[in-house]
Parts: C-alpha cells; sequence; structure tokens
C-alpha cells in the first residue's frame, strides 16, 4: 500500500492530519493513539463518505515477545463495509497532548513521535491481529502485523521555530525523508532556542536537565569517533550517516532505541565506562544492523547479535578492551535477565542474548576475520532475514562455516520460536 501523510503543527502543540492511502487490500483496521481522534473518512474515488466505528482501545502493553507491532493505548477504527482500495482519514490531536510512552514527546523544547509506539497517524492493522489484542489477552508468537507498505511520503506544516531533523523542502512545501531505509515512522523536531545541545565532528547531542552538559560533550566526542570508526573500517562501501542525532530524555527505564539517523536514550551515560559505552556503540551500530519492522524473532535475533559484536569489535580496536573482559559484562548482563525471568515465571526469550551467542560462536570456532565477514554479510543486504542470511553467507565463506553457521542457527537454544 501506498501513503500520503500530512501532518499539521498548530501553534498550541495540537496537531491536524490527513493520512491517504492508496493500493490497500485484504482486511485491515486501522490504530490511532488515544490522543487522536478520527473526524472524517472518504472514498475519493466515488467522492462518499465512509462510515467507521471505534470498536475498542488496545491494553496498556507492549507485547515484544511476540514481536508484533501493538500500540500502546491506541483506539481502533473500523471502516463498515468493504474496505476501498484508496481512502482519505482526516483526524486531529486534542488539547494538552502529552503522550506517556518511551521515545515520545510534546514540550516546548522538542516533539518527538514515533509510529512504532505512537500510532500518530492511522495506522493500517491487520484484522485478525486487531481482533486479538483487547485487555489481558495476549497473542501467539509468531503473528505479525506485516504491513505491505510501498511508497511512504510524509509532509508537514506549520513546525517553525522547530527544526525539523531529516526534512527538505521541495516545491515550497517540505518533507520528512525517512530516518533509515526500513523505518519512515518518525518525526523529530527540536526547538535549538529552548534544548540544551553539544556538538561532535559526526554527532549531535540534544538533552534537557544542565547536569548532563560535561556527558552530552562526551557522548558527542565519542559517538563521532564511534561513527567514522563504523563507516570507514567496518562498513566500508556500505551507506553511512553523515550525522546522527542522540537525545536524553532524562527518565527512568527506557533503555536505548535506534531510528537511524537517531539514537534516544533514557539519559546519557559516561562514555567512557563499559555499560556507557557498550549502549552508545550497540545503538549505533544498528544504523547498520537492523531489521525491518515488525520484524519476525529470528530478524531481531540476527540485528541484534550482529550490534553486539560491532561494539564487541569497536572496543577491541580501541585497544581499551578486550573480549574476555566484554564477556564477563555481557555475560553478567544477560544472567541478570535469565534469573528475572526464573524468579517470574516467564519463558526464557532474550533475542539479544541469542544473537550474541550465535555470533560468538562464530568467533570462537572461525576466528575474528570470519566474525566480520558475517556481520557485513548482515549489514549489507537490503532485505535482512535469517534465510538471506545463510544465503550470503553461502556464497561468500566456505561450506565449513556455512554448515556450523547454518547448524547454530537451527539450535534449539538458538532458533526455536517462543
Amino acid at each position: 500500500m501506498d501513503i500520503h501523510l500530512t501532518l499539521r503543527r498548530n501553534p498550541d502543540n495540537t496537531f491536524t492530519g490527513q493520512a491517504v492511502f492508496g493500493n490497500l487490500s485484504g482486511g485491515y483496521d486501522f490504530a490511532l493513539d488515544k490522543n487522536f481522534a478520527i473526524r472524517r473518512i472518504t472514498d475519493p474515488a466515488n467522492q462518499s463518505e465512509c462510515a467507521f466505528e471505534k470498536t475498542h482501545t488496545m491494553p496498556d502493553v507492549y507485547l515484544d515477545q511476540a514481536n508484533t507491532l501493538v500500540y500502546r493505548k491506541a483506539n481502533i477504527y473500523r471502516i463498515g463495509g468493504e474496505l476501498p482500495a484508496n481512502i482519505k482519514i482526516e483526524y486531529e490531536s486534542s488539547g494538552n497532548f502529552t503522550p506517556d510512552i518511551a521515545y515520545s514527546r510534546v514540550s516546548e523544547e522538542l516533539i518527538a513521535l514515533d509510529a512504532l509506539y505512537i500510532s500518530f497517524f492511522p495506522v493500517p492493522m491487520a484484522r485478525e491481529i486487531t481482533e486479538k489484542i483487547r485487555p489481558y489477552q495476549k497473542i501467539e508468537a509468531g503473528k505479525e502485523n506485516v504491513i505491505p507498505f510501498g511508497s511512504f511520503i510524509f509532509e508537514i506544516e506549520g513546525f517553525e521555530p522547530y527544526r525539523v531533523i531529516n526534512s527538505y523542502h521541495e516545491n515550497e512545501k517540505v518533507y520528512v525523508k525517512q530516518f533509515c531505509k526500513i523505518c519512515p515512522f518518525k518525526l523529530l523536531a527540536v526547538n535549538e532556542s529552548k534544548i540544551l545541545k553539544s556538538e561532535g565532528r559526526r554527532a549531535t547531542a540534544y538533552y534537557f536537565n544542565e547536569k548532563e552538559r560535561g556527558k552530552a560533550a562526551r557522548v558527542a566526542e565519542e559517538a563521532s569517533r564511534m561513527i567514522a570508526w563504523y563507516s570507514e573500517t567496518l562498513f566500508p562501501g556500505l551507506d553511512a550517516p553523515e550525522r546522527m542525532y542522540f537525545i536524553s530524555y532524562d527518565a527512568k527505564k527506557l533503555g536505548g532505541f535506534n531510528r537511524g539517523i537517531t539514537v534516544e536514550l533514557e539519559r546519557f551515560h559516561e562514555p567512557g565506562t563499559l555499560g556507557g559505552r557498550h549502549l552508545l556503540a550497540h545503538e549505533i551500530a544498528h544504523y547498520w544492523c537492523m531489521s525491518k519492522p515488525p520484524a519476525v524473532w529470528n530478524e531481531q535475533m540476527l540485528a541484534e547479535g550482529s550490534a553486539e559484536w560491532s561494539h564487541l569489535l569497536y572496543c577491541f580496536s580501541r585497544g581499551r578492551l578486550n573480549y574476555r573482559i566484554d564477556y564477563i559484562f555481557l555475560a553478567n548482563m544477560y544472567f541478570a535477565n535469565t534469573l528475572y525471568c526464573l524468579l517470574h515465571r516467564e519463558k526464557l526469550y532474550n533475542i539479544h542474548l541469542h544473537g550474541y551467542r550465535l555470533f560468538k560462536s562464530i568467533y570462537k570456532r572461525h576466528g575474528r576475520d570470519v566474525l566480520i565477514a558475517c556481520i557485513r554479510h548482515f549489514a549489507g543486504i537490503e532485505v535482512k532475514t535469517m534465510e538471506s542470511f545463510l544465503r550470503a553467507v553461502e556464497a561468500n565463506e566456505t561450506a565449513e562455516v556455512y554448515c556450523a553457521i547454518e547448524r547454530l542457527a537451527n539450535k534449539e537454544i538458538l532458533g526455536d520460536k517462543p
């Protein structure tokens, strides 16, 4: 399907939007954040209005382990009758729009809307998924909300005096580029007269708390070195960002999240420490090592594992650490996750852990050069799946390496769905 989204910011930081969908087929509902409401749906071909209703609201959970796009606190809208091939949805936000979810914020300093967590435009969801996602209900793993997106045009209006990251002008209109080739769902606008920032050669760090000034400067400096090393040494010849943007939300329990050219963090951690360097290098590596959302579990495993080992290779290149020390750090981190799952009787499933083990096995059995080659194979694949990764390994590595990785990928601890 094709989407042309127009989002207008009003002076009071409310929003009005229009989403035009083309080439729709199949049964879809639409998820829209509770802070927004649909006003009107029309069928442009017949110049007629479409009847619609709000069926239910998503539960206040994000079912990450099911690898399904679940929009927290989103209302589900359903069009009556047969879904037209082309529709236009007009919608608006309520007053005092205050997202209460990770990586989204509307304030005088920053407007950050992330559609993988907050549906700031009507997002198509397969009806078989929306029917099963009700309060206090879970869905089966593997039932992904795969949306066949075609073109995605994102037009914005009225965002002055905010600077919209990754925007461009064309024919007197302003558009937002995709933040990365596989994830177009992000709006990030900063008011640089209000927000604090530090700049490095290839990184800009934005933050709210004056106490983070020193860390922000060091994050921008270290991130610039990481971007340069990844671009020139680990991933030469692949697309690389000219600049990346880092945001500290000055919050708790958010961790880190990559959106292509942006890395959003709960707060800035000291990049000279083991944990701070790990988080920064891991999230930057996701510019190259990222699965396409909504990714199935083994695609996420490859993305997280290759990002973990990109971080380890960077640390090794700097001569500050060695793999043995990092093994201890990562083992402790994953041990804590395992212990939590056991204590809470939750099924042990950690895509970071499984991916780390897979690439660790490649390193231990075949050495550093083969490890680097395999990470590059994954980063260079346009459609990143386990199958395409194995095909790339088979085409470029020895039969021994391919067979060993194929066996590892299909081991129960690494390969069975949770």
